[in-house]
């Protein structure tokens, strides 16, 4: 594919869905672009407004978070891996209402307590606890409401 039809192409991409740096770099690579051209097609997609970190991680915070449930550890995470500046990171998680985050959080947690078929105190705290922490949730606002629903 030469640079031209691989600009076009990653146009294409970008109006239909947000993609970072980094997955647009990949897609890039496995069309068999040289890396010189690679750098100056993002370069292009940066300028065009195609590509935005910030408006991605926007986007990407609001998505994990609502639709599937994580936490604000567990994104960040994800977002580190795809190369996010931490400023874009910290900056879109900031726009998180905390009160709302926190309501989804003690959702989750009530959630899962009702699938939790033991009486015993120690290990509903323990299996609440780990599920929070795996879902990425911070481990001081799931300690306060273990204590409160547990």
């Amino acid at each position: 594919m030469d640079d031209k039809k691989a600009l076009a192409k990653a146009m294409l991409l970008c109006s239909r869905k947000e993609y970072c740096v980094l997955e647009i770099a990949s897609k890039l690579k496995k069309w068999e672009i040289k890396e010189t051209k690679i750098d100056e097609i993002i370069v292009a997609l940066k300028k065009e407004k195609f590509i935005d970190e910030n408006r991605y991680a926007e986007f990407f915070v609001h998505d994990k978070i609502w639709i599937n449930k994580w936490g604000k550890r567990k994104v960040a995470y994800q977002l580190r891996l795809k190369k996010i500046p931490e400023k874009i990171i910290a900056t879109s998680l900031n726009k998180i209402e905390s009160g709302k985050y926190e309501n989804l959080i003690y959702s989750e947690l009530i959630k899962k307590m009702k699938n939790i078929n033991t009486k015993e105190v120690l290990k509903i705290k323990s299996k609440l606890l780990n599920f929070g922490l795996n879902r990425g949730y911070e481990s001081e606002i799931v300690y306060r409401f273990i204590d409160k629903i547990a």
